[in-house]
C-alpha cells in the first residue's frame, strides 16, 4: 500500500515534470519567445485543457466502464478493463499540475527572497508568466466541480 502510495506521488512528480516542460520549452521558449504576455495566455490555456481533458477522461472511461465492463464482450472488454485499470492506478495530469505549482511557488519565494540567486535568476521571466496560473487553476478546478456538481443534481431533479 505505502508502494503504491509512492509511486503515484512519484508519478505526480513526473507529470509535473511534463508540466514544465511544456510551460518552459514549449510555451514561454519556442511558441512566446520570452515574451511574457504571450507565455501567460499560454501557459493559462494549458490549465484550461488539462483541466478539461480530465473531466472528459474522467467521464468517457466511467462510461465505458459501466457500459462495457459490466456485460462480457471479449476483446473490447478486456481492453477497456486494462485501460481503466492504468487510469485509475496512474496519477492524473491536474495532480501533477498542482505538484507544479507547489515548487514552482517555492522557487518564486527563493527568488523574491534573494533575486540575484545564480540558480533562479535567469529564469525570472519564466516565473512572471506562471506565477498566476496556480490562481487560475484553483478558481476553474472549483468552477468545473460546481458545474457538474450542480448537473449532477439537476439531473437526478428531472428524472
Amino acid at each position: 500500500m505505502i508502494k503504491n502510495r509512492l509511486q503515484y506521488i512519484g508519478r505526480s512528480f513526473g507529470n509535473a515534470l511534463v508540466v514544465f516542460s511544456f510551460t518552459f520549452f514549449g510555451v514561454y521558449t519556442l511558441i512566446a519567445n520570452g515574451n511574457i504576455f504571450i507565455a501567460t495566455v499560454g501557459n493559462i490555456a494549458i490549465i484550461f485543457l488539462i483541466l478539461a481533458h480530465e473531466k472528459l477522461e474522467y467521464y468517457i472511461i466511467k462510461k465505458a466502464h459501466d457500459k462495457y465492463l459490466k456485460k462480457p464482450r471479449g476483446v473490447i472488454r478486456t481492453y477497456l478493463k486494462k485501460t481503466y485499470l492504468s487510469w485509475t492506478a496512474n496519477a492524473s495530469f491536474k495532480s501533477g499540475l498542482y505538484c507544479f505549482y507547489i515548487f514552482l511557488l517555492l522557487f518564486i519565494a527563493l527568488t523574491a527572497a534573494k533575486p540575484e540567486f545564480p540558480l533562479l535568476y535567469r529564469y525570472t521571466g519564466y516565473f512572471e508568466s506562471v506565477r498566476y496560473g496556480l490562481l487560475i487553476l484553483i478558481a476553474s478546478d472549483k468552477f468545473m466541480d460546481q458545474v457538474f456538481k450542480d448537473l449532477r443534481e439537476k439531473k437526478i431533479e428531472s428524472s
